[in-house]
C-alpha cells in the first residue's frame, strides 16, 4: 500500500534451491522519485577523475622524458670539428653517437684534409644516430696551363678562360719572325700545373723592330758593316766596281740609301765597294815618231806629255816613262821623250 514504510522488508521468493531474501518493500515495483543521493555520488566521483588525470600526465611525462633522453627522439650537440683532420672529425662525430658523412671539396685557403663545414653546424641538436654532414678539403684547385704561344692574344684569352685560369700582364715585344698581335710565350708555361688562382701573364709580338738606316757611304767595308750591324741590320749583298773618284775599299754607294725606307731589325742592306780606279796597260811607243805615239797614248786613254831633246830635231820617241806595260788608270800621265 502507499502508506507503506520503505524501510520495511518482507519475504520474497527467488529461484529454486536458493532460498529467501529479504528486500527492502520499496525495492519491488516503481523505482523512486529521485532523491539527493546522485549529487553526493558526484562529489565522490570527482577525486577519483582528478586522481586518473594526474597519473596519466604522470605517465605522459614520464613516456615523453623516455623519449628525448633515451628514446628514439633523444637528441646530442653537433660536435665541433672545423679544422681538424678527417679521421678526427669521423671520430668525434661517432662518439657523440652521431653518423658522419664524408664529402670533400677543393677549397683556396684550408689544407688538404682538414675540415671545411658541418651540417648541421657545432652546437646544433641532433638525434641520436643522425647524420652529421662533414665537408673536407682536397686543398687548392690546380690546373694546367694551356698551350697559347702562336695564338692572337684574343684566342689566348679564350683559351685561359677554358682552361679556368686568368689572365695576367700582357706584355708586347719586338720579334723577328713572329707576326705582331701573336703570343710569343705564356709565363707559367704550357703544361705546368698551377692553383687555379694563378695569373698567366703573356709577351705578345710586337711585330719587327724599326731602326734607323745609317748612311755608310765613304766608310770602309768594315766600317759599314760594323756600323750596319750595330743598328741591328745585316750586311746584305757586296759588289765591288771600279771608281775613278773613289779609294779602293770604300763604299761608293748603298741600298737603300739612308732616309729612303723604313727598315726593320734583321734587314740587309746592299753595298757598292770601290774597286779604286781601272788600270790599263802603257802601251809601248819608243821608236814612234811622235804624233804616232801620242795618238796610240791618247787614244788608251792616257795624257800624253812630251820633252824634246835638241828641239825633237827627228822627232822620234827614245824614251817613255812610265815604261810599257804599266798599269796606270785611265787619264794617267805619260812622259815622252823625244829626239
Amino acid at each position: 500500500p502507499a502508506s507503506a514504510d520503505p524501510d520495511a522488508t518482507r519475504a520474497t521468493e527467488v529461484r529454486p534451491g536458493h532460498g529467501t531474501v529479504a528486500l527492502p518493500i520499496g525495492a519491488i515495483g516503481p523505482a523512486p522519485e529521485p532523491t539527493a543521493a546522485p549529487e553526493r555520488r558526484r562529489r565522490r566521483a570527482w577525486p577519483r577523475l582528478l586522481v586518473a588525470l594526474l597519473v596519466l600526465l604522470l605517465a605522459a611525462g614520464a613516456g615523453a622524458l623516455w623519449w628525448f633522453q633515451v628514446g628514439p627522439g633523444a637528441t646530442v650537440p653537433a660536435p665541433d670539428v672545423v679544422g681538424r683532420s678527417e679521421d678526427q672529425a669521423v671520430a668525434a662525430i661517432k662518439d657523440a653517437e652521431l653518423v658522419p658523412v664524408v664529402a670533400r671539396t677543393h677549397h683556396d685557403t684550408v689544407p688538404e684534409g682538414q675540415v671545411i663545414s658541418t651540417d648541421p653546424r657545432a652546437g646544433d641538436q641532433v638525434r641520436k644516430g643522425g647524420e652529421v654532414n662533414i665537408s673536407v678539403s682536397e686543398g687548392i684547385l690546380t690546373l694546367e696551363v694551356p698551350e697559347v704561344a702562336g695564338k692572337s692574344q684574343a684566342d689566348a684569352q679564350a683559351a685561359l678562360d677554358k682552361a679556368g685560369l686568368p689572365l695576367g700582364e700582357v706584355r708586347e715585344e719586338y720579334h723577328d719572325t713572329v707576326a705582331k698581335g701573336t703570343v710569343i710565350s705564356s709565363s707559367p708555361g704550357a703544361g705546368e700545373v698551377v692553383p687555379h688562382t694563378t695569373a698567366v701573364d703573356l709577351v705578345v709580338s710586337a711585330g719587327r723592330q724599326p731602326v734607323d738606316l745609317p748612311d755608310v757611304t765613304g766608310s770602309t767595308r768594315d766600317e759599314a758593316a760594323a756600323a750596319l750591324e750595330g743598328a741591328g741590320l745585316t750586311v746584305g749583298d757586296v759588289t765591288e766596281q771600279f771608281s775613278d773618284s773613289v779609294p779602293a775599299g770604300t763604299v761608293i754607294s748603298q741600298a737603300p740609301t739612308a732616309g729612303s725606307a723604313q727598315l726593320y731589325r734583321g734587314d740587309a742592306v746592299a753595298l757598292v765597294v770601290s774597286k779604286g780606279p781601272e788600270l790599263f796597260a802603257v802601251p809601248d811607243v819608243v821608236g814612234q815618231q811622235v804624233r804616232e805615239a801620242r795618238s796610240a797614248l791618247e787614244g788608251a786613254g792616257f795624257t800624253v806629255e812630251v820633252h824634246e831633246v835638241l828641239g825633237g830635231f827627228f822627232g822620234t820617241v827614245r824614251a817613255q816613262d812610265p815604261a810599257a806595260g804599266t798599269m796606270l788608270p785611265r787619264g794617267g800621265l805619260v812622259k815622252l821623250t823625244v829626239v
